[in-house]
């Protein structure tokens, strides 16, 4: 494992160097990785690949991988172990709050699915008083045909009488 500080780039030299000390371990290794705090590197990737190429060529398959500190706080996160582990934030009550985060989450969504449902019936509503509206307007102004077609398209039935005592 390599450590270099963020603000000191791994080189391609350094790499090379290290990689070559690790493919003479016996006996030989299938895959090194080879870890640094500096960020992701394009050309170190094309290293990877012109090592694995190179000792392909000599007849040894080897997966050769170097990890910036992008690729590898990605695949840390991946892993809840790993996490606590490696995370310098993470303390005990940190899944706790994790979860905590979840439940929030799930009432959010809950509570958006009732608030949706609760202005679907309100548009309902706003559409009845519409009707409301037109109908008492309809009587103002002396026609009561409107309010007669409504009664008599409704799904409820006219109220009866009340028998008198």
């Amino acid at each position: 494992m390599q450590a270099q500080e963020e603000k000191n780039r791994l080189s391609v030299s350094e790499a090379r160097a290290d990689i070559g000390r690790t493919l003479k371990i016996e006996p030989k290794l299938t895959e090194i990785y080879l870890f640094t705090t500096a960020p992701d590197d394009l050309t170190l990737d094309k290293l990877a690949i012109e090592i694995r190429q190179e000792q392909a060529n000599l007849g040894r398959a080897v997966q050769v991988h170097i990890w910036g500190l992008d690729k590898l706080q990605r695949r840390i996160r991946l892993y809840a172990d790993a996490v606590r582990a490696f995370d310098p934030d993470y303390s005990a009550s940190t899944d706790e709050l994790i979860e905590l985060g979840r439940e929030n989450l799930e009432v959010g969504r809950e509570t958006a699915a009732e608030f949706a449902a609760v202005r679907a019936g309100q548009q309902v509503m706003a559409g009845n008083v519409e009707q409301i509206l037109a109908i008492v307007r309809s009587v103002d102004r002396g026609s009561g045909a409107a309010l007669d077609r409504v009664i008599r398209s409704s799904p409820i039935p006219p109220l009866s009488p009340t028998p008198s005592s």
